[in-house]
């Protein structure tokens, strides 16, 4: 069908020519091309698809190993500059001497009147070191401090001992039937403190867990009687008003009992 066509319409073209003066010769014919022959970007095209569909998958993989790589980097990089300002810090605690009386560790005071420091609040620890240097915490013990005090010279120095001693953190268990805890409950310590004693509802409340029972009963009896009375204690004085000197030392020796777990 397709060579009738081209025929019928070279015939044409040649009676056309002559009525214009043209040769038949001079005319050259091109031959369509077969419907079988296909033109090389048709061929090619679909092998270049093909080829980038395979390598995608490949590229997508090799990053999906690297992504992981990258990111366990990036958490030993942050790792270790943690560690690194945690020693410092420890550093720093050790040169103002503050591990005379508190202990190298922060657990375990070289007095049973000084208080453990490790896991407490860092805005609690803070705010005493702050009203020792000012004076206005200025019970017990607190003359031996303010001039323990004296080598930091700066608040960033305070805030990098308190930042260090609040990541002590430890984990507490309490014994509820023990008649300190009922009494705890009872005289609303756990209202600040937390059931816990570990747990207080604001950050510049002290925990209390696991504390030296002679100093808790020292700095309990103080606020009672008004010689202590900074940050929170003239709250504190109106709850303990309601706590005899006896339930006192039952509540202290029960916080230092309550089990600390590293």
């Amino acid at each position: 069908m397709v060579k009738t066509k081209w025929m019928t319409a070279s015939i044409f073209l040649a009676i056309v020519s002559l009525n214009n003066g043209v040769i038949a010769e001079d005319i050259v014919f091109q031959e369509p091309k077969p419907d079988s022959v296909v033109e090389e970007s048709e061929i090619t095209q679909p092998l270049y698809t093909s080829t980038a569909d395979e390598v995608q998958p490949q590229n997508q993989s090799q990053a999906d190993e690297v992504q992981p790589q990258q990111n366990q980097s990036q958490a030993n990089q942050s790792q270790a500059v943690q560690q690194q300002n945690q020693n410092q810090a420890q550093q720093l605690y050790q040169l103002k001497g503050c591990n005379a009386c508190h202990g190298i560790d922060a657990k375990s005071p070289s007095q049973p009147l000084y208080p453990k420091l490790a896991g407490q609040n860092q805005e609690y620890i803070i705010a005493q070191m702050q009203d020792f240097k000012t004076g206005a915490r200025n019970n017990g013990l607190s003359a031996v401090m303010r001039g323990s005090l004296s080598p930091i010279k700066h608040d960033d120095e305070i805030k990098t001992i308190a930042e260090w001693l609040a990541s002590l953190t430890v984990e507490v268990e309490i014994t509820e039937t023990a008649k300190g805890a009922k009494l705890y409950k009872s005289k609303n310590c756990h209202a600040c403190h937390g059931d816990k004693a570990n747990n207080p509802i604001l950050s510049y409340f002290p925990k209390l867990a696991g504390q030296n029972y002679k100093y808790a009963i020292a700095q309990m009896k103080d606020i009672k009687r008004g010689k202590r009375k900074n940050g929170s204690s003239v709250v504190m004085k109106g709850i303990m008003s309601k706590v005899s000197d006896d339930e006192i030392i039952i509540i202290a020796k029960w916080l230092e009992s309550i089990e600390k777990k590293e």
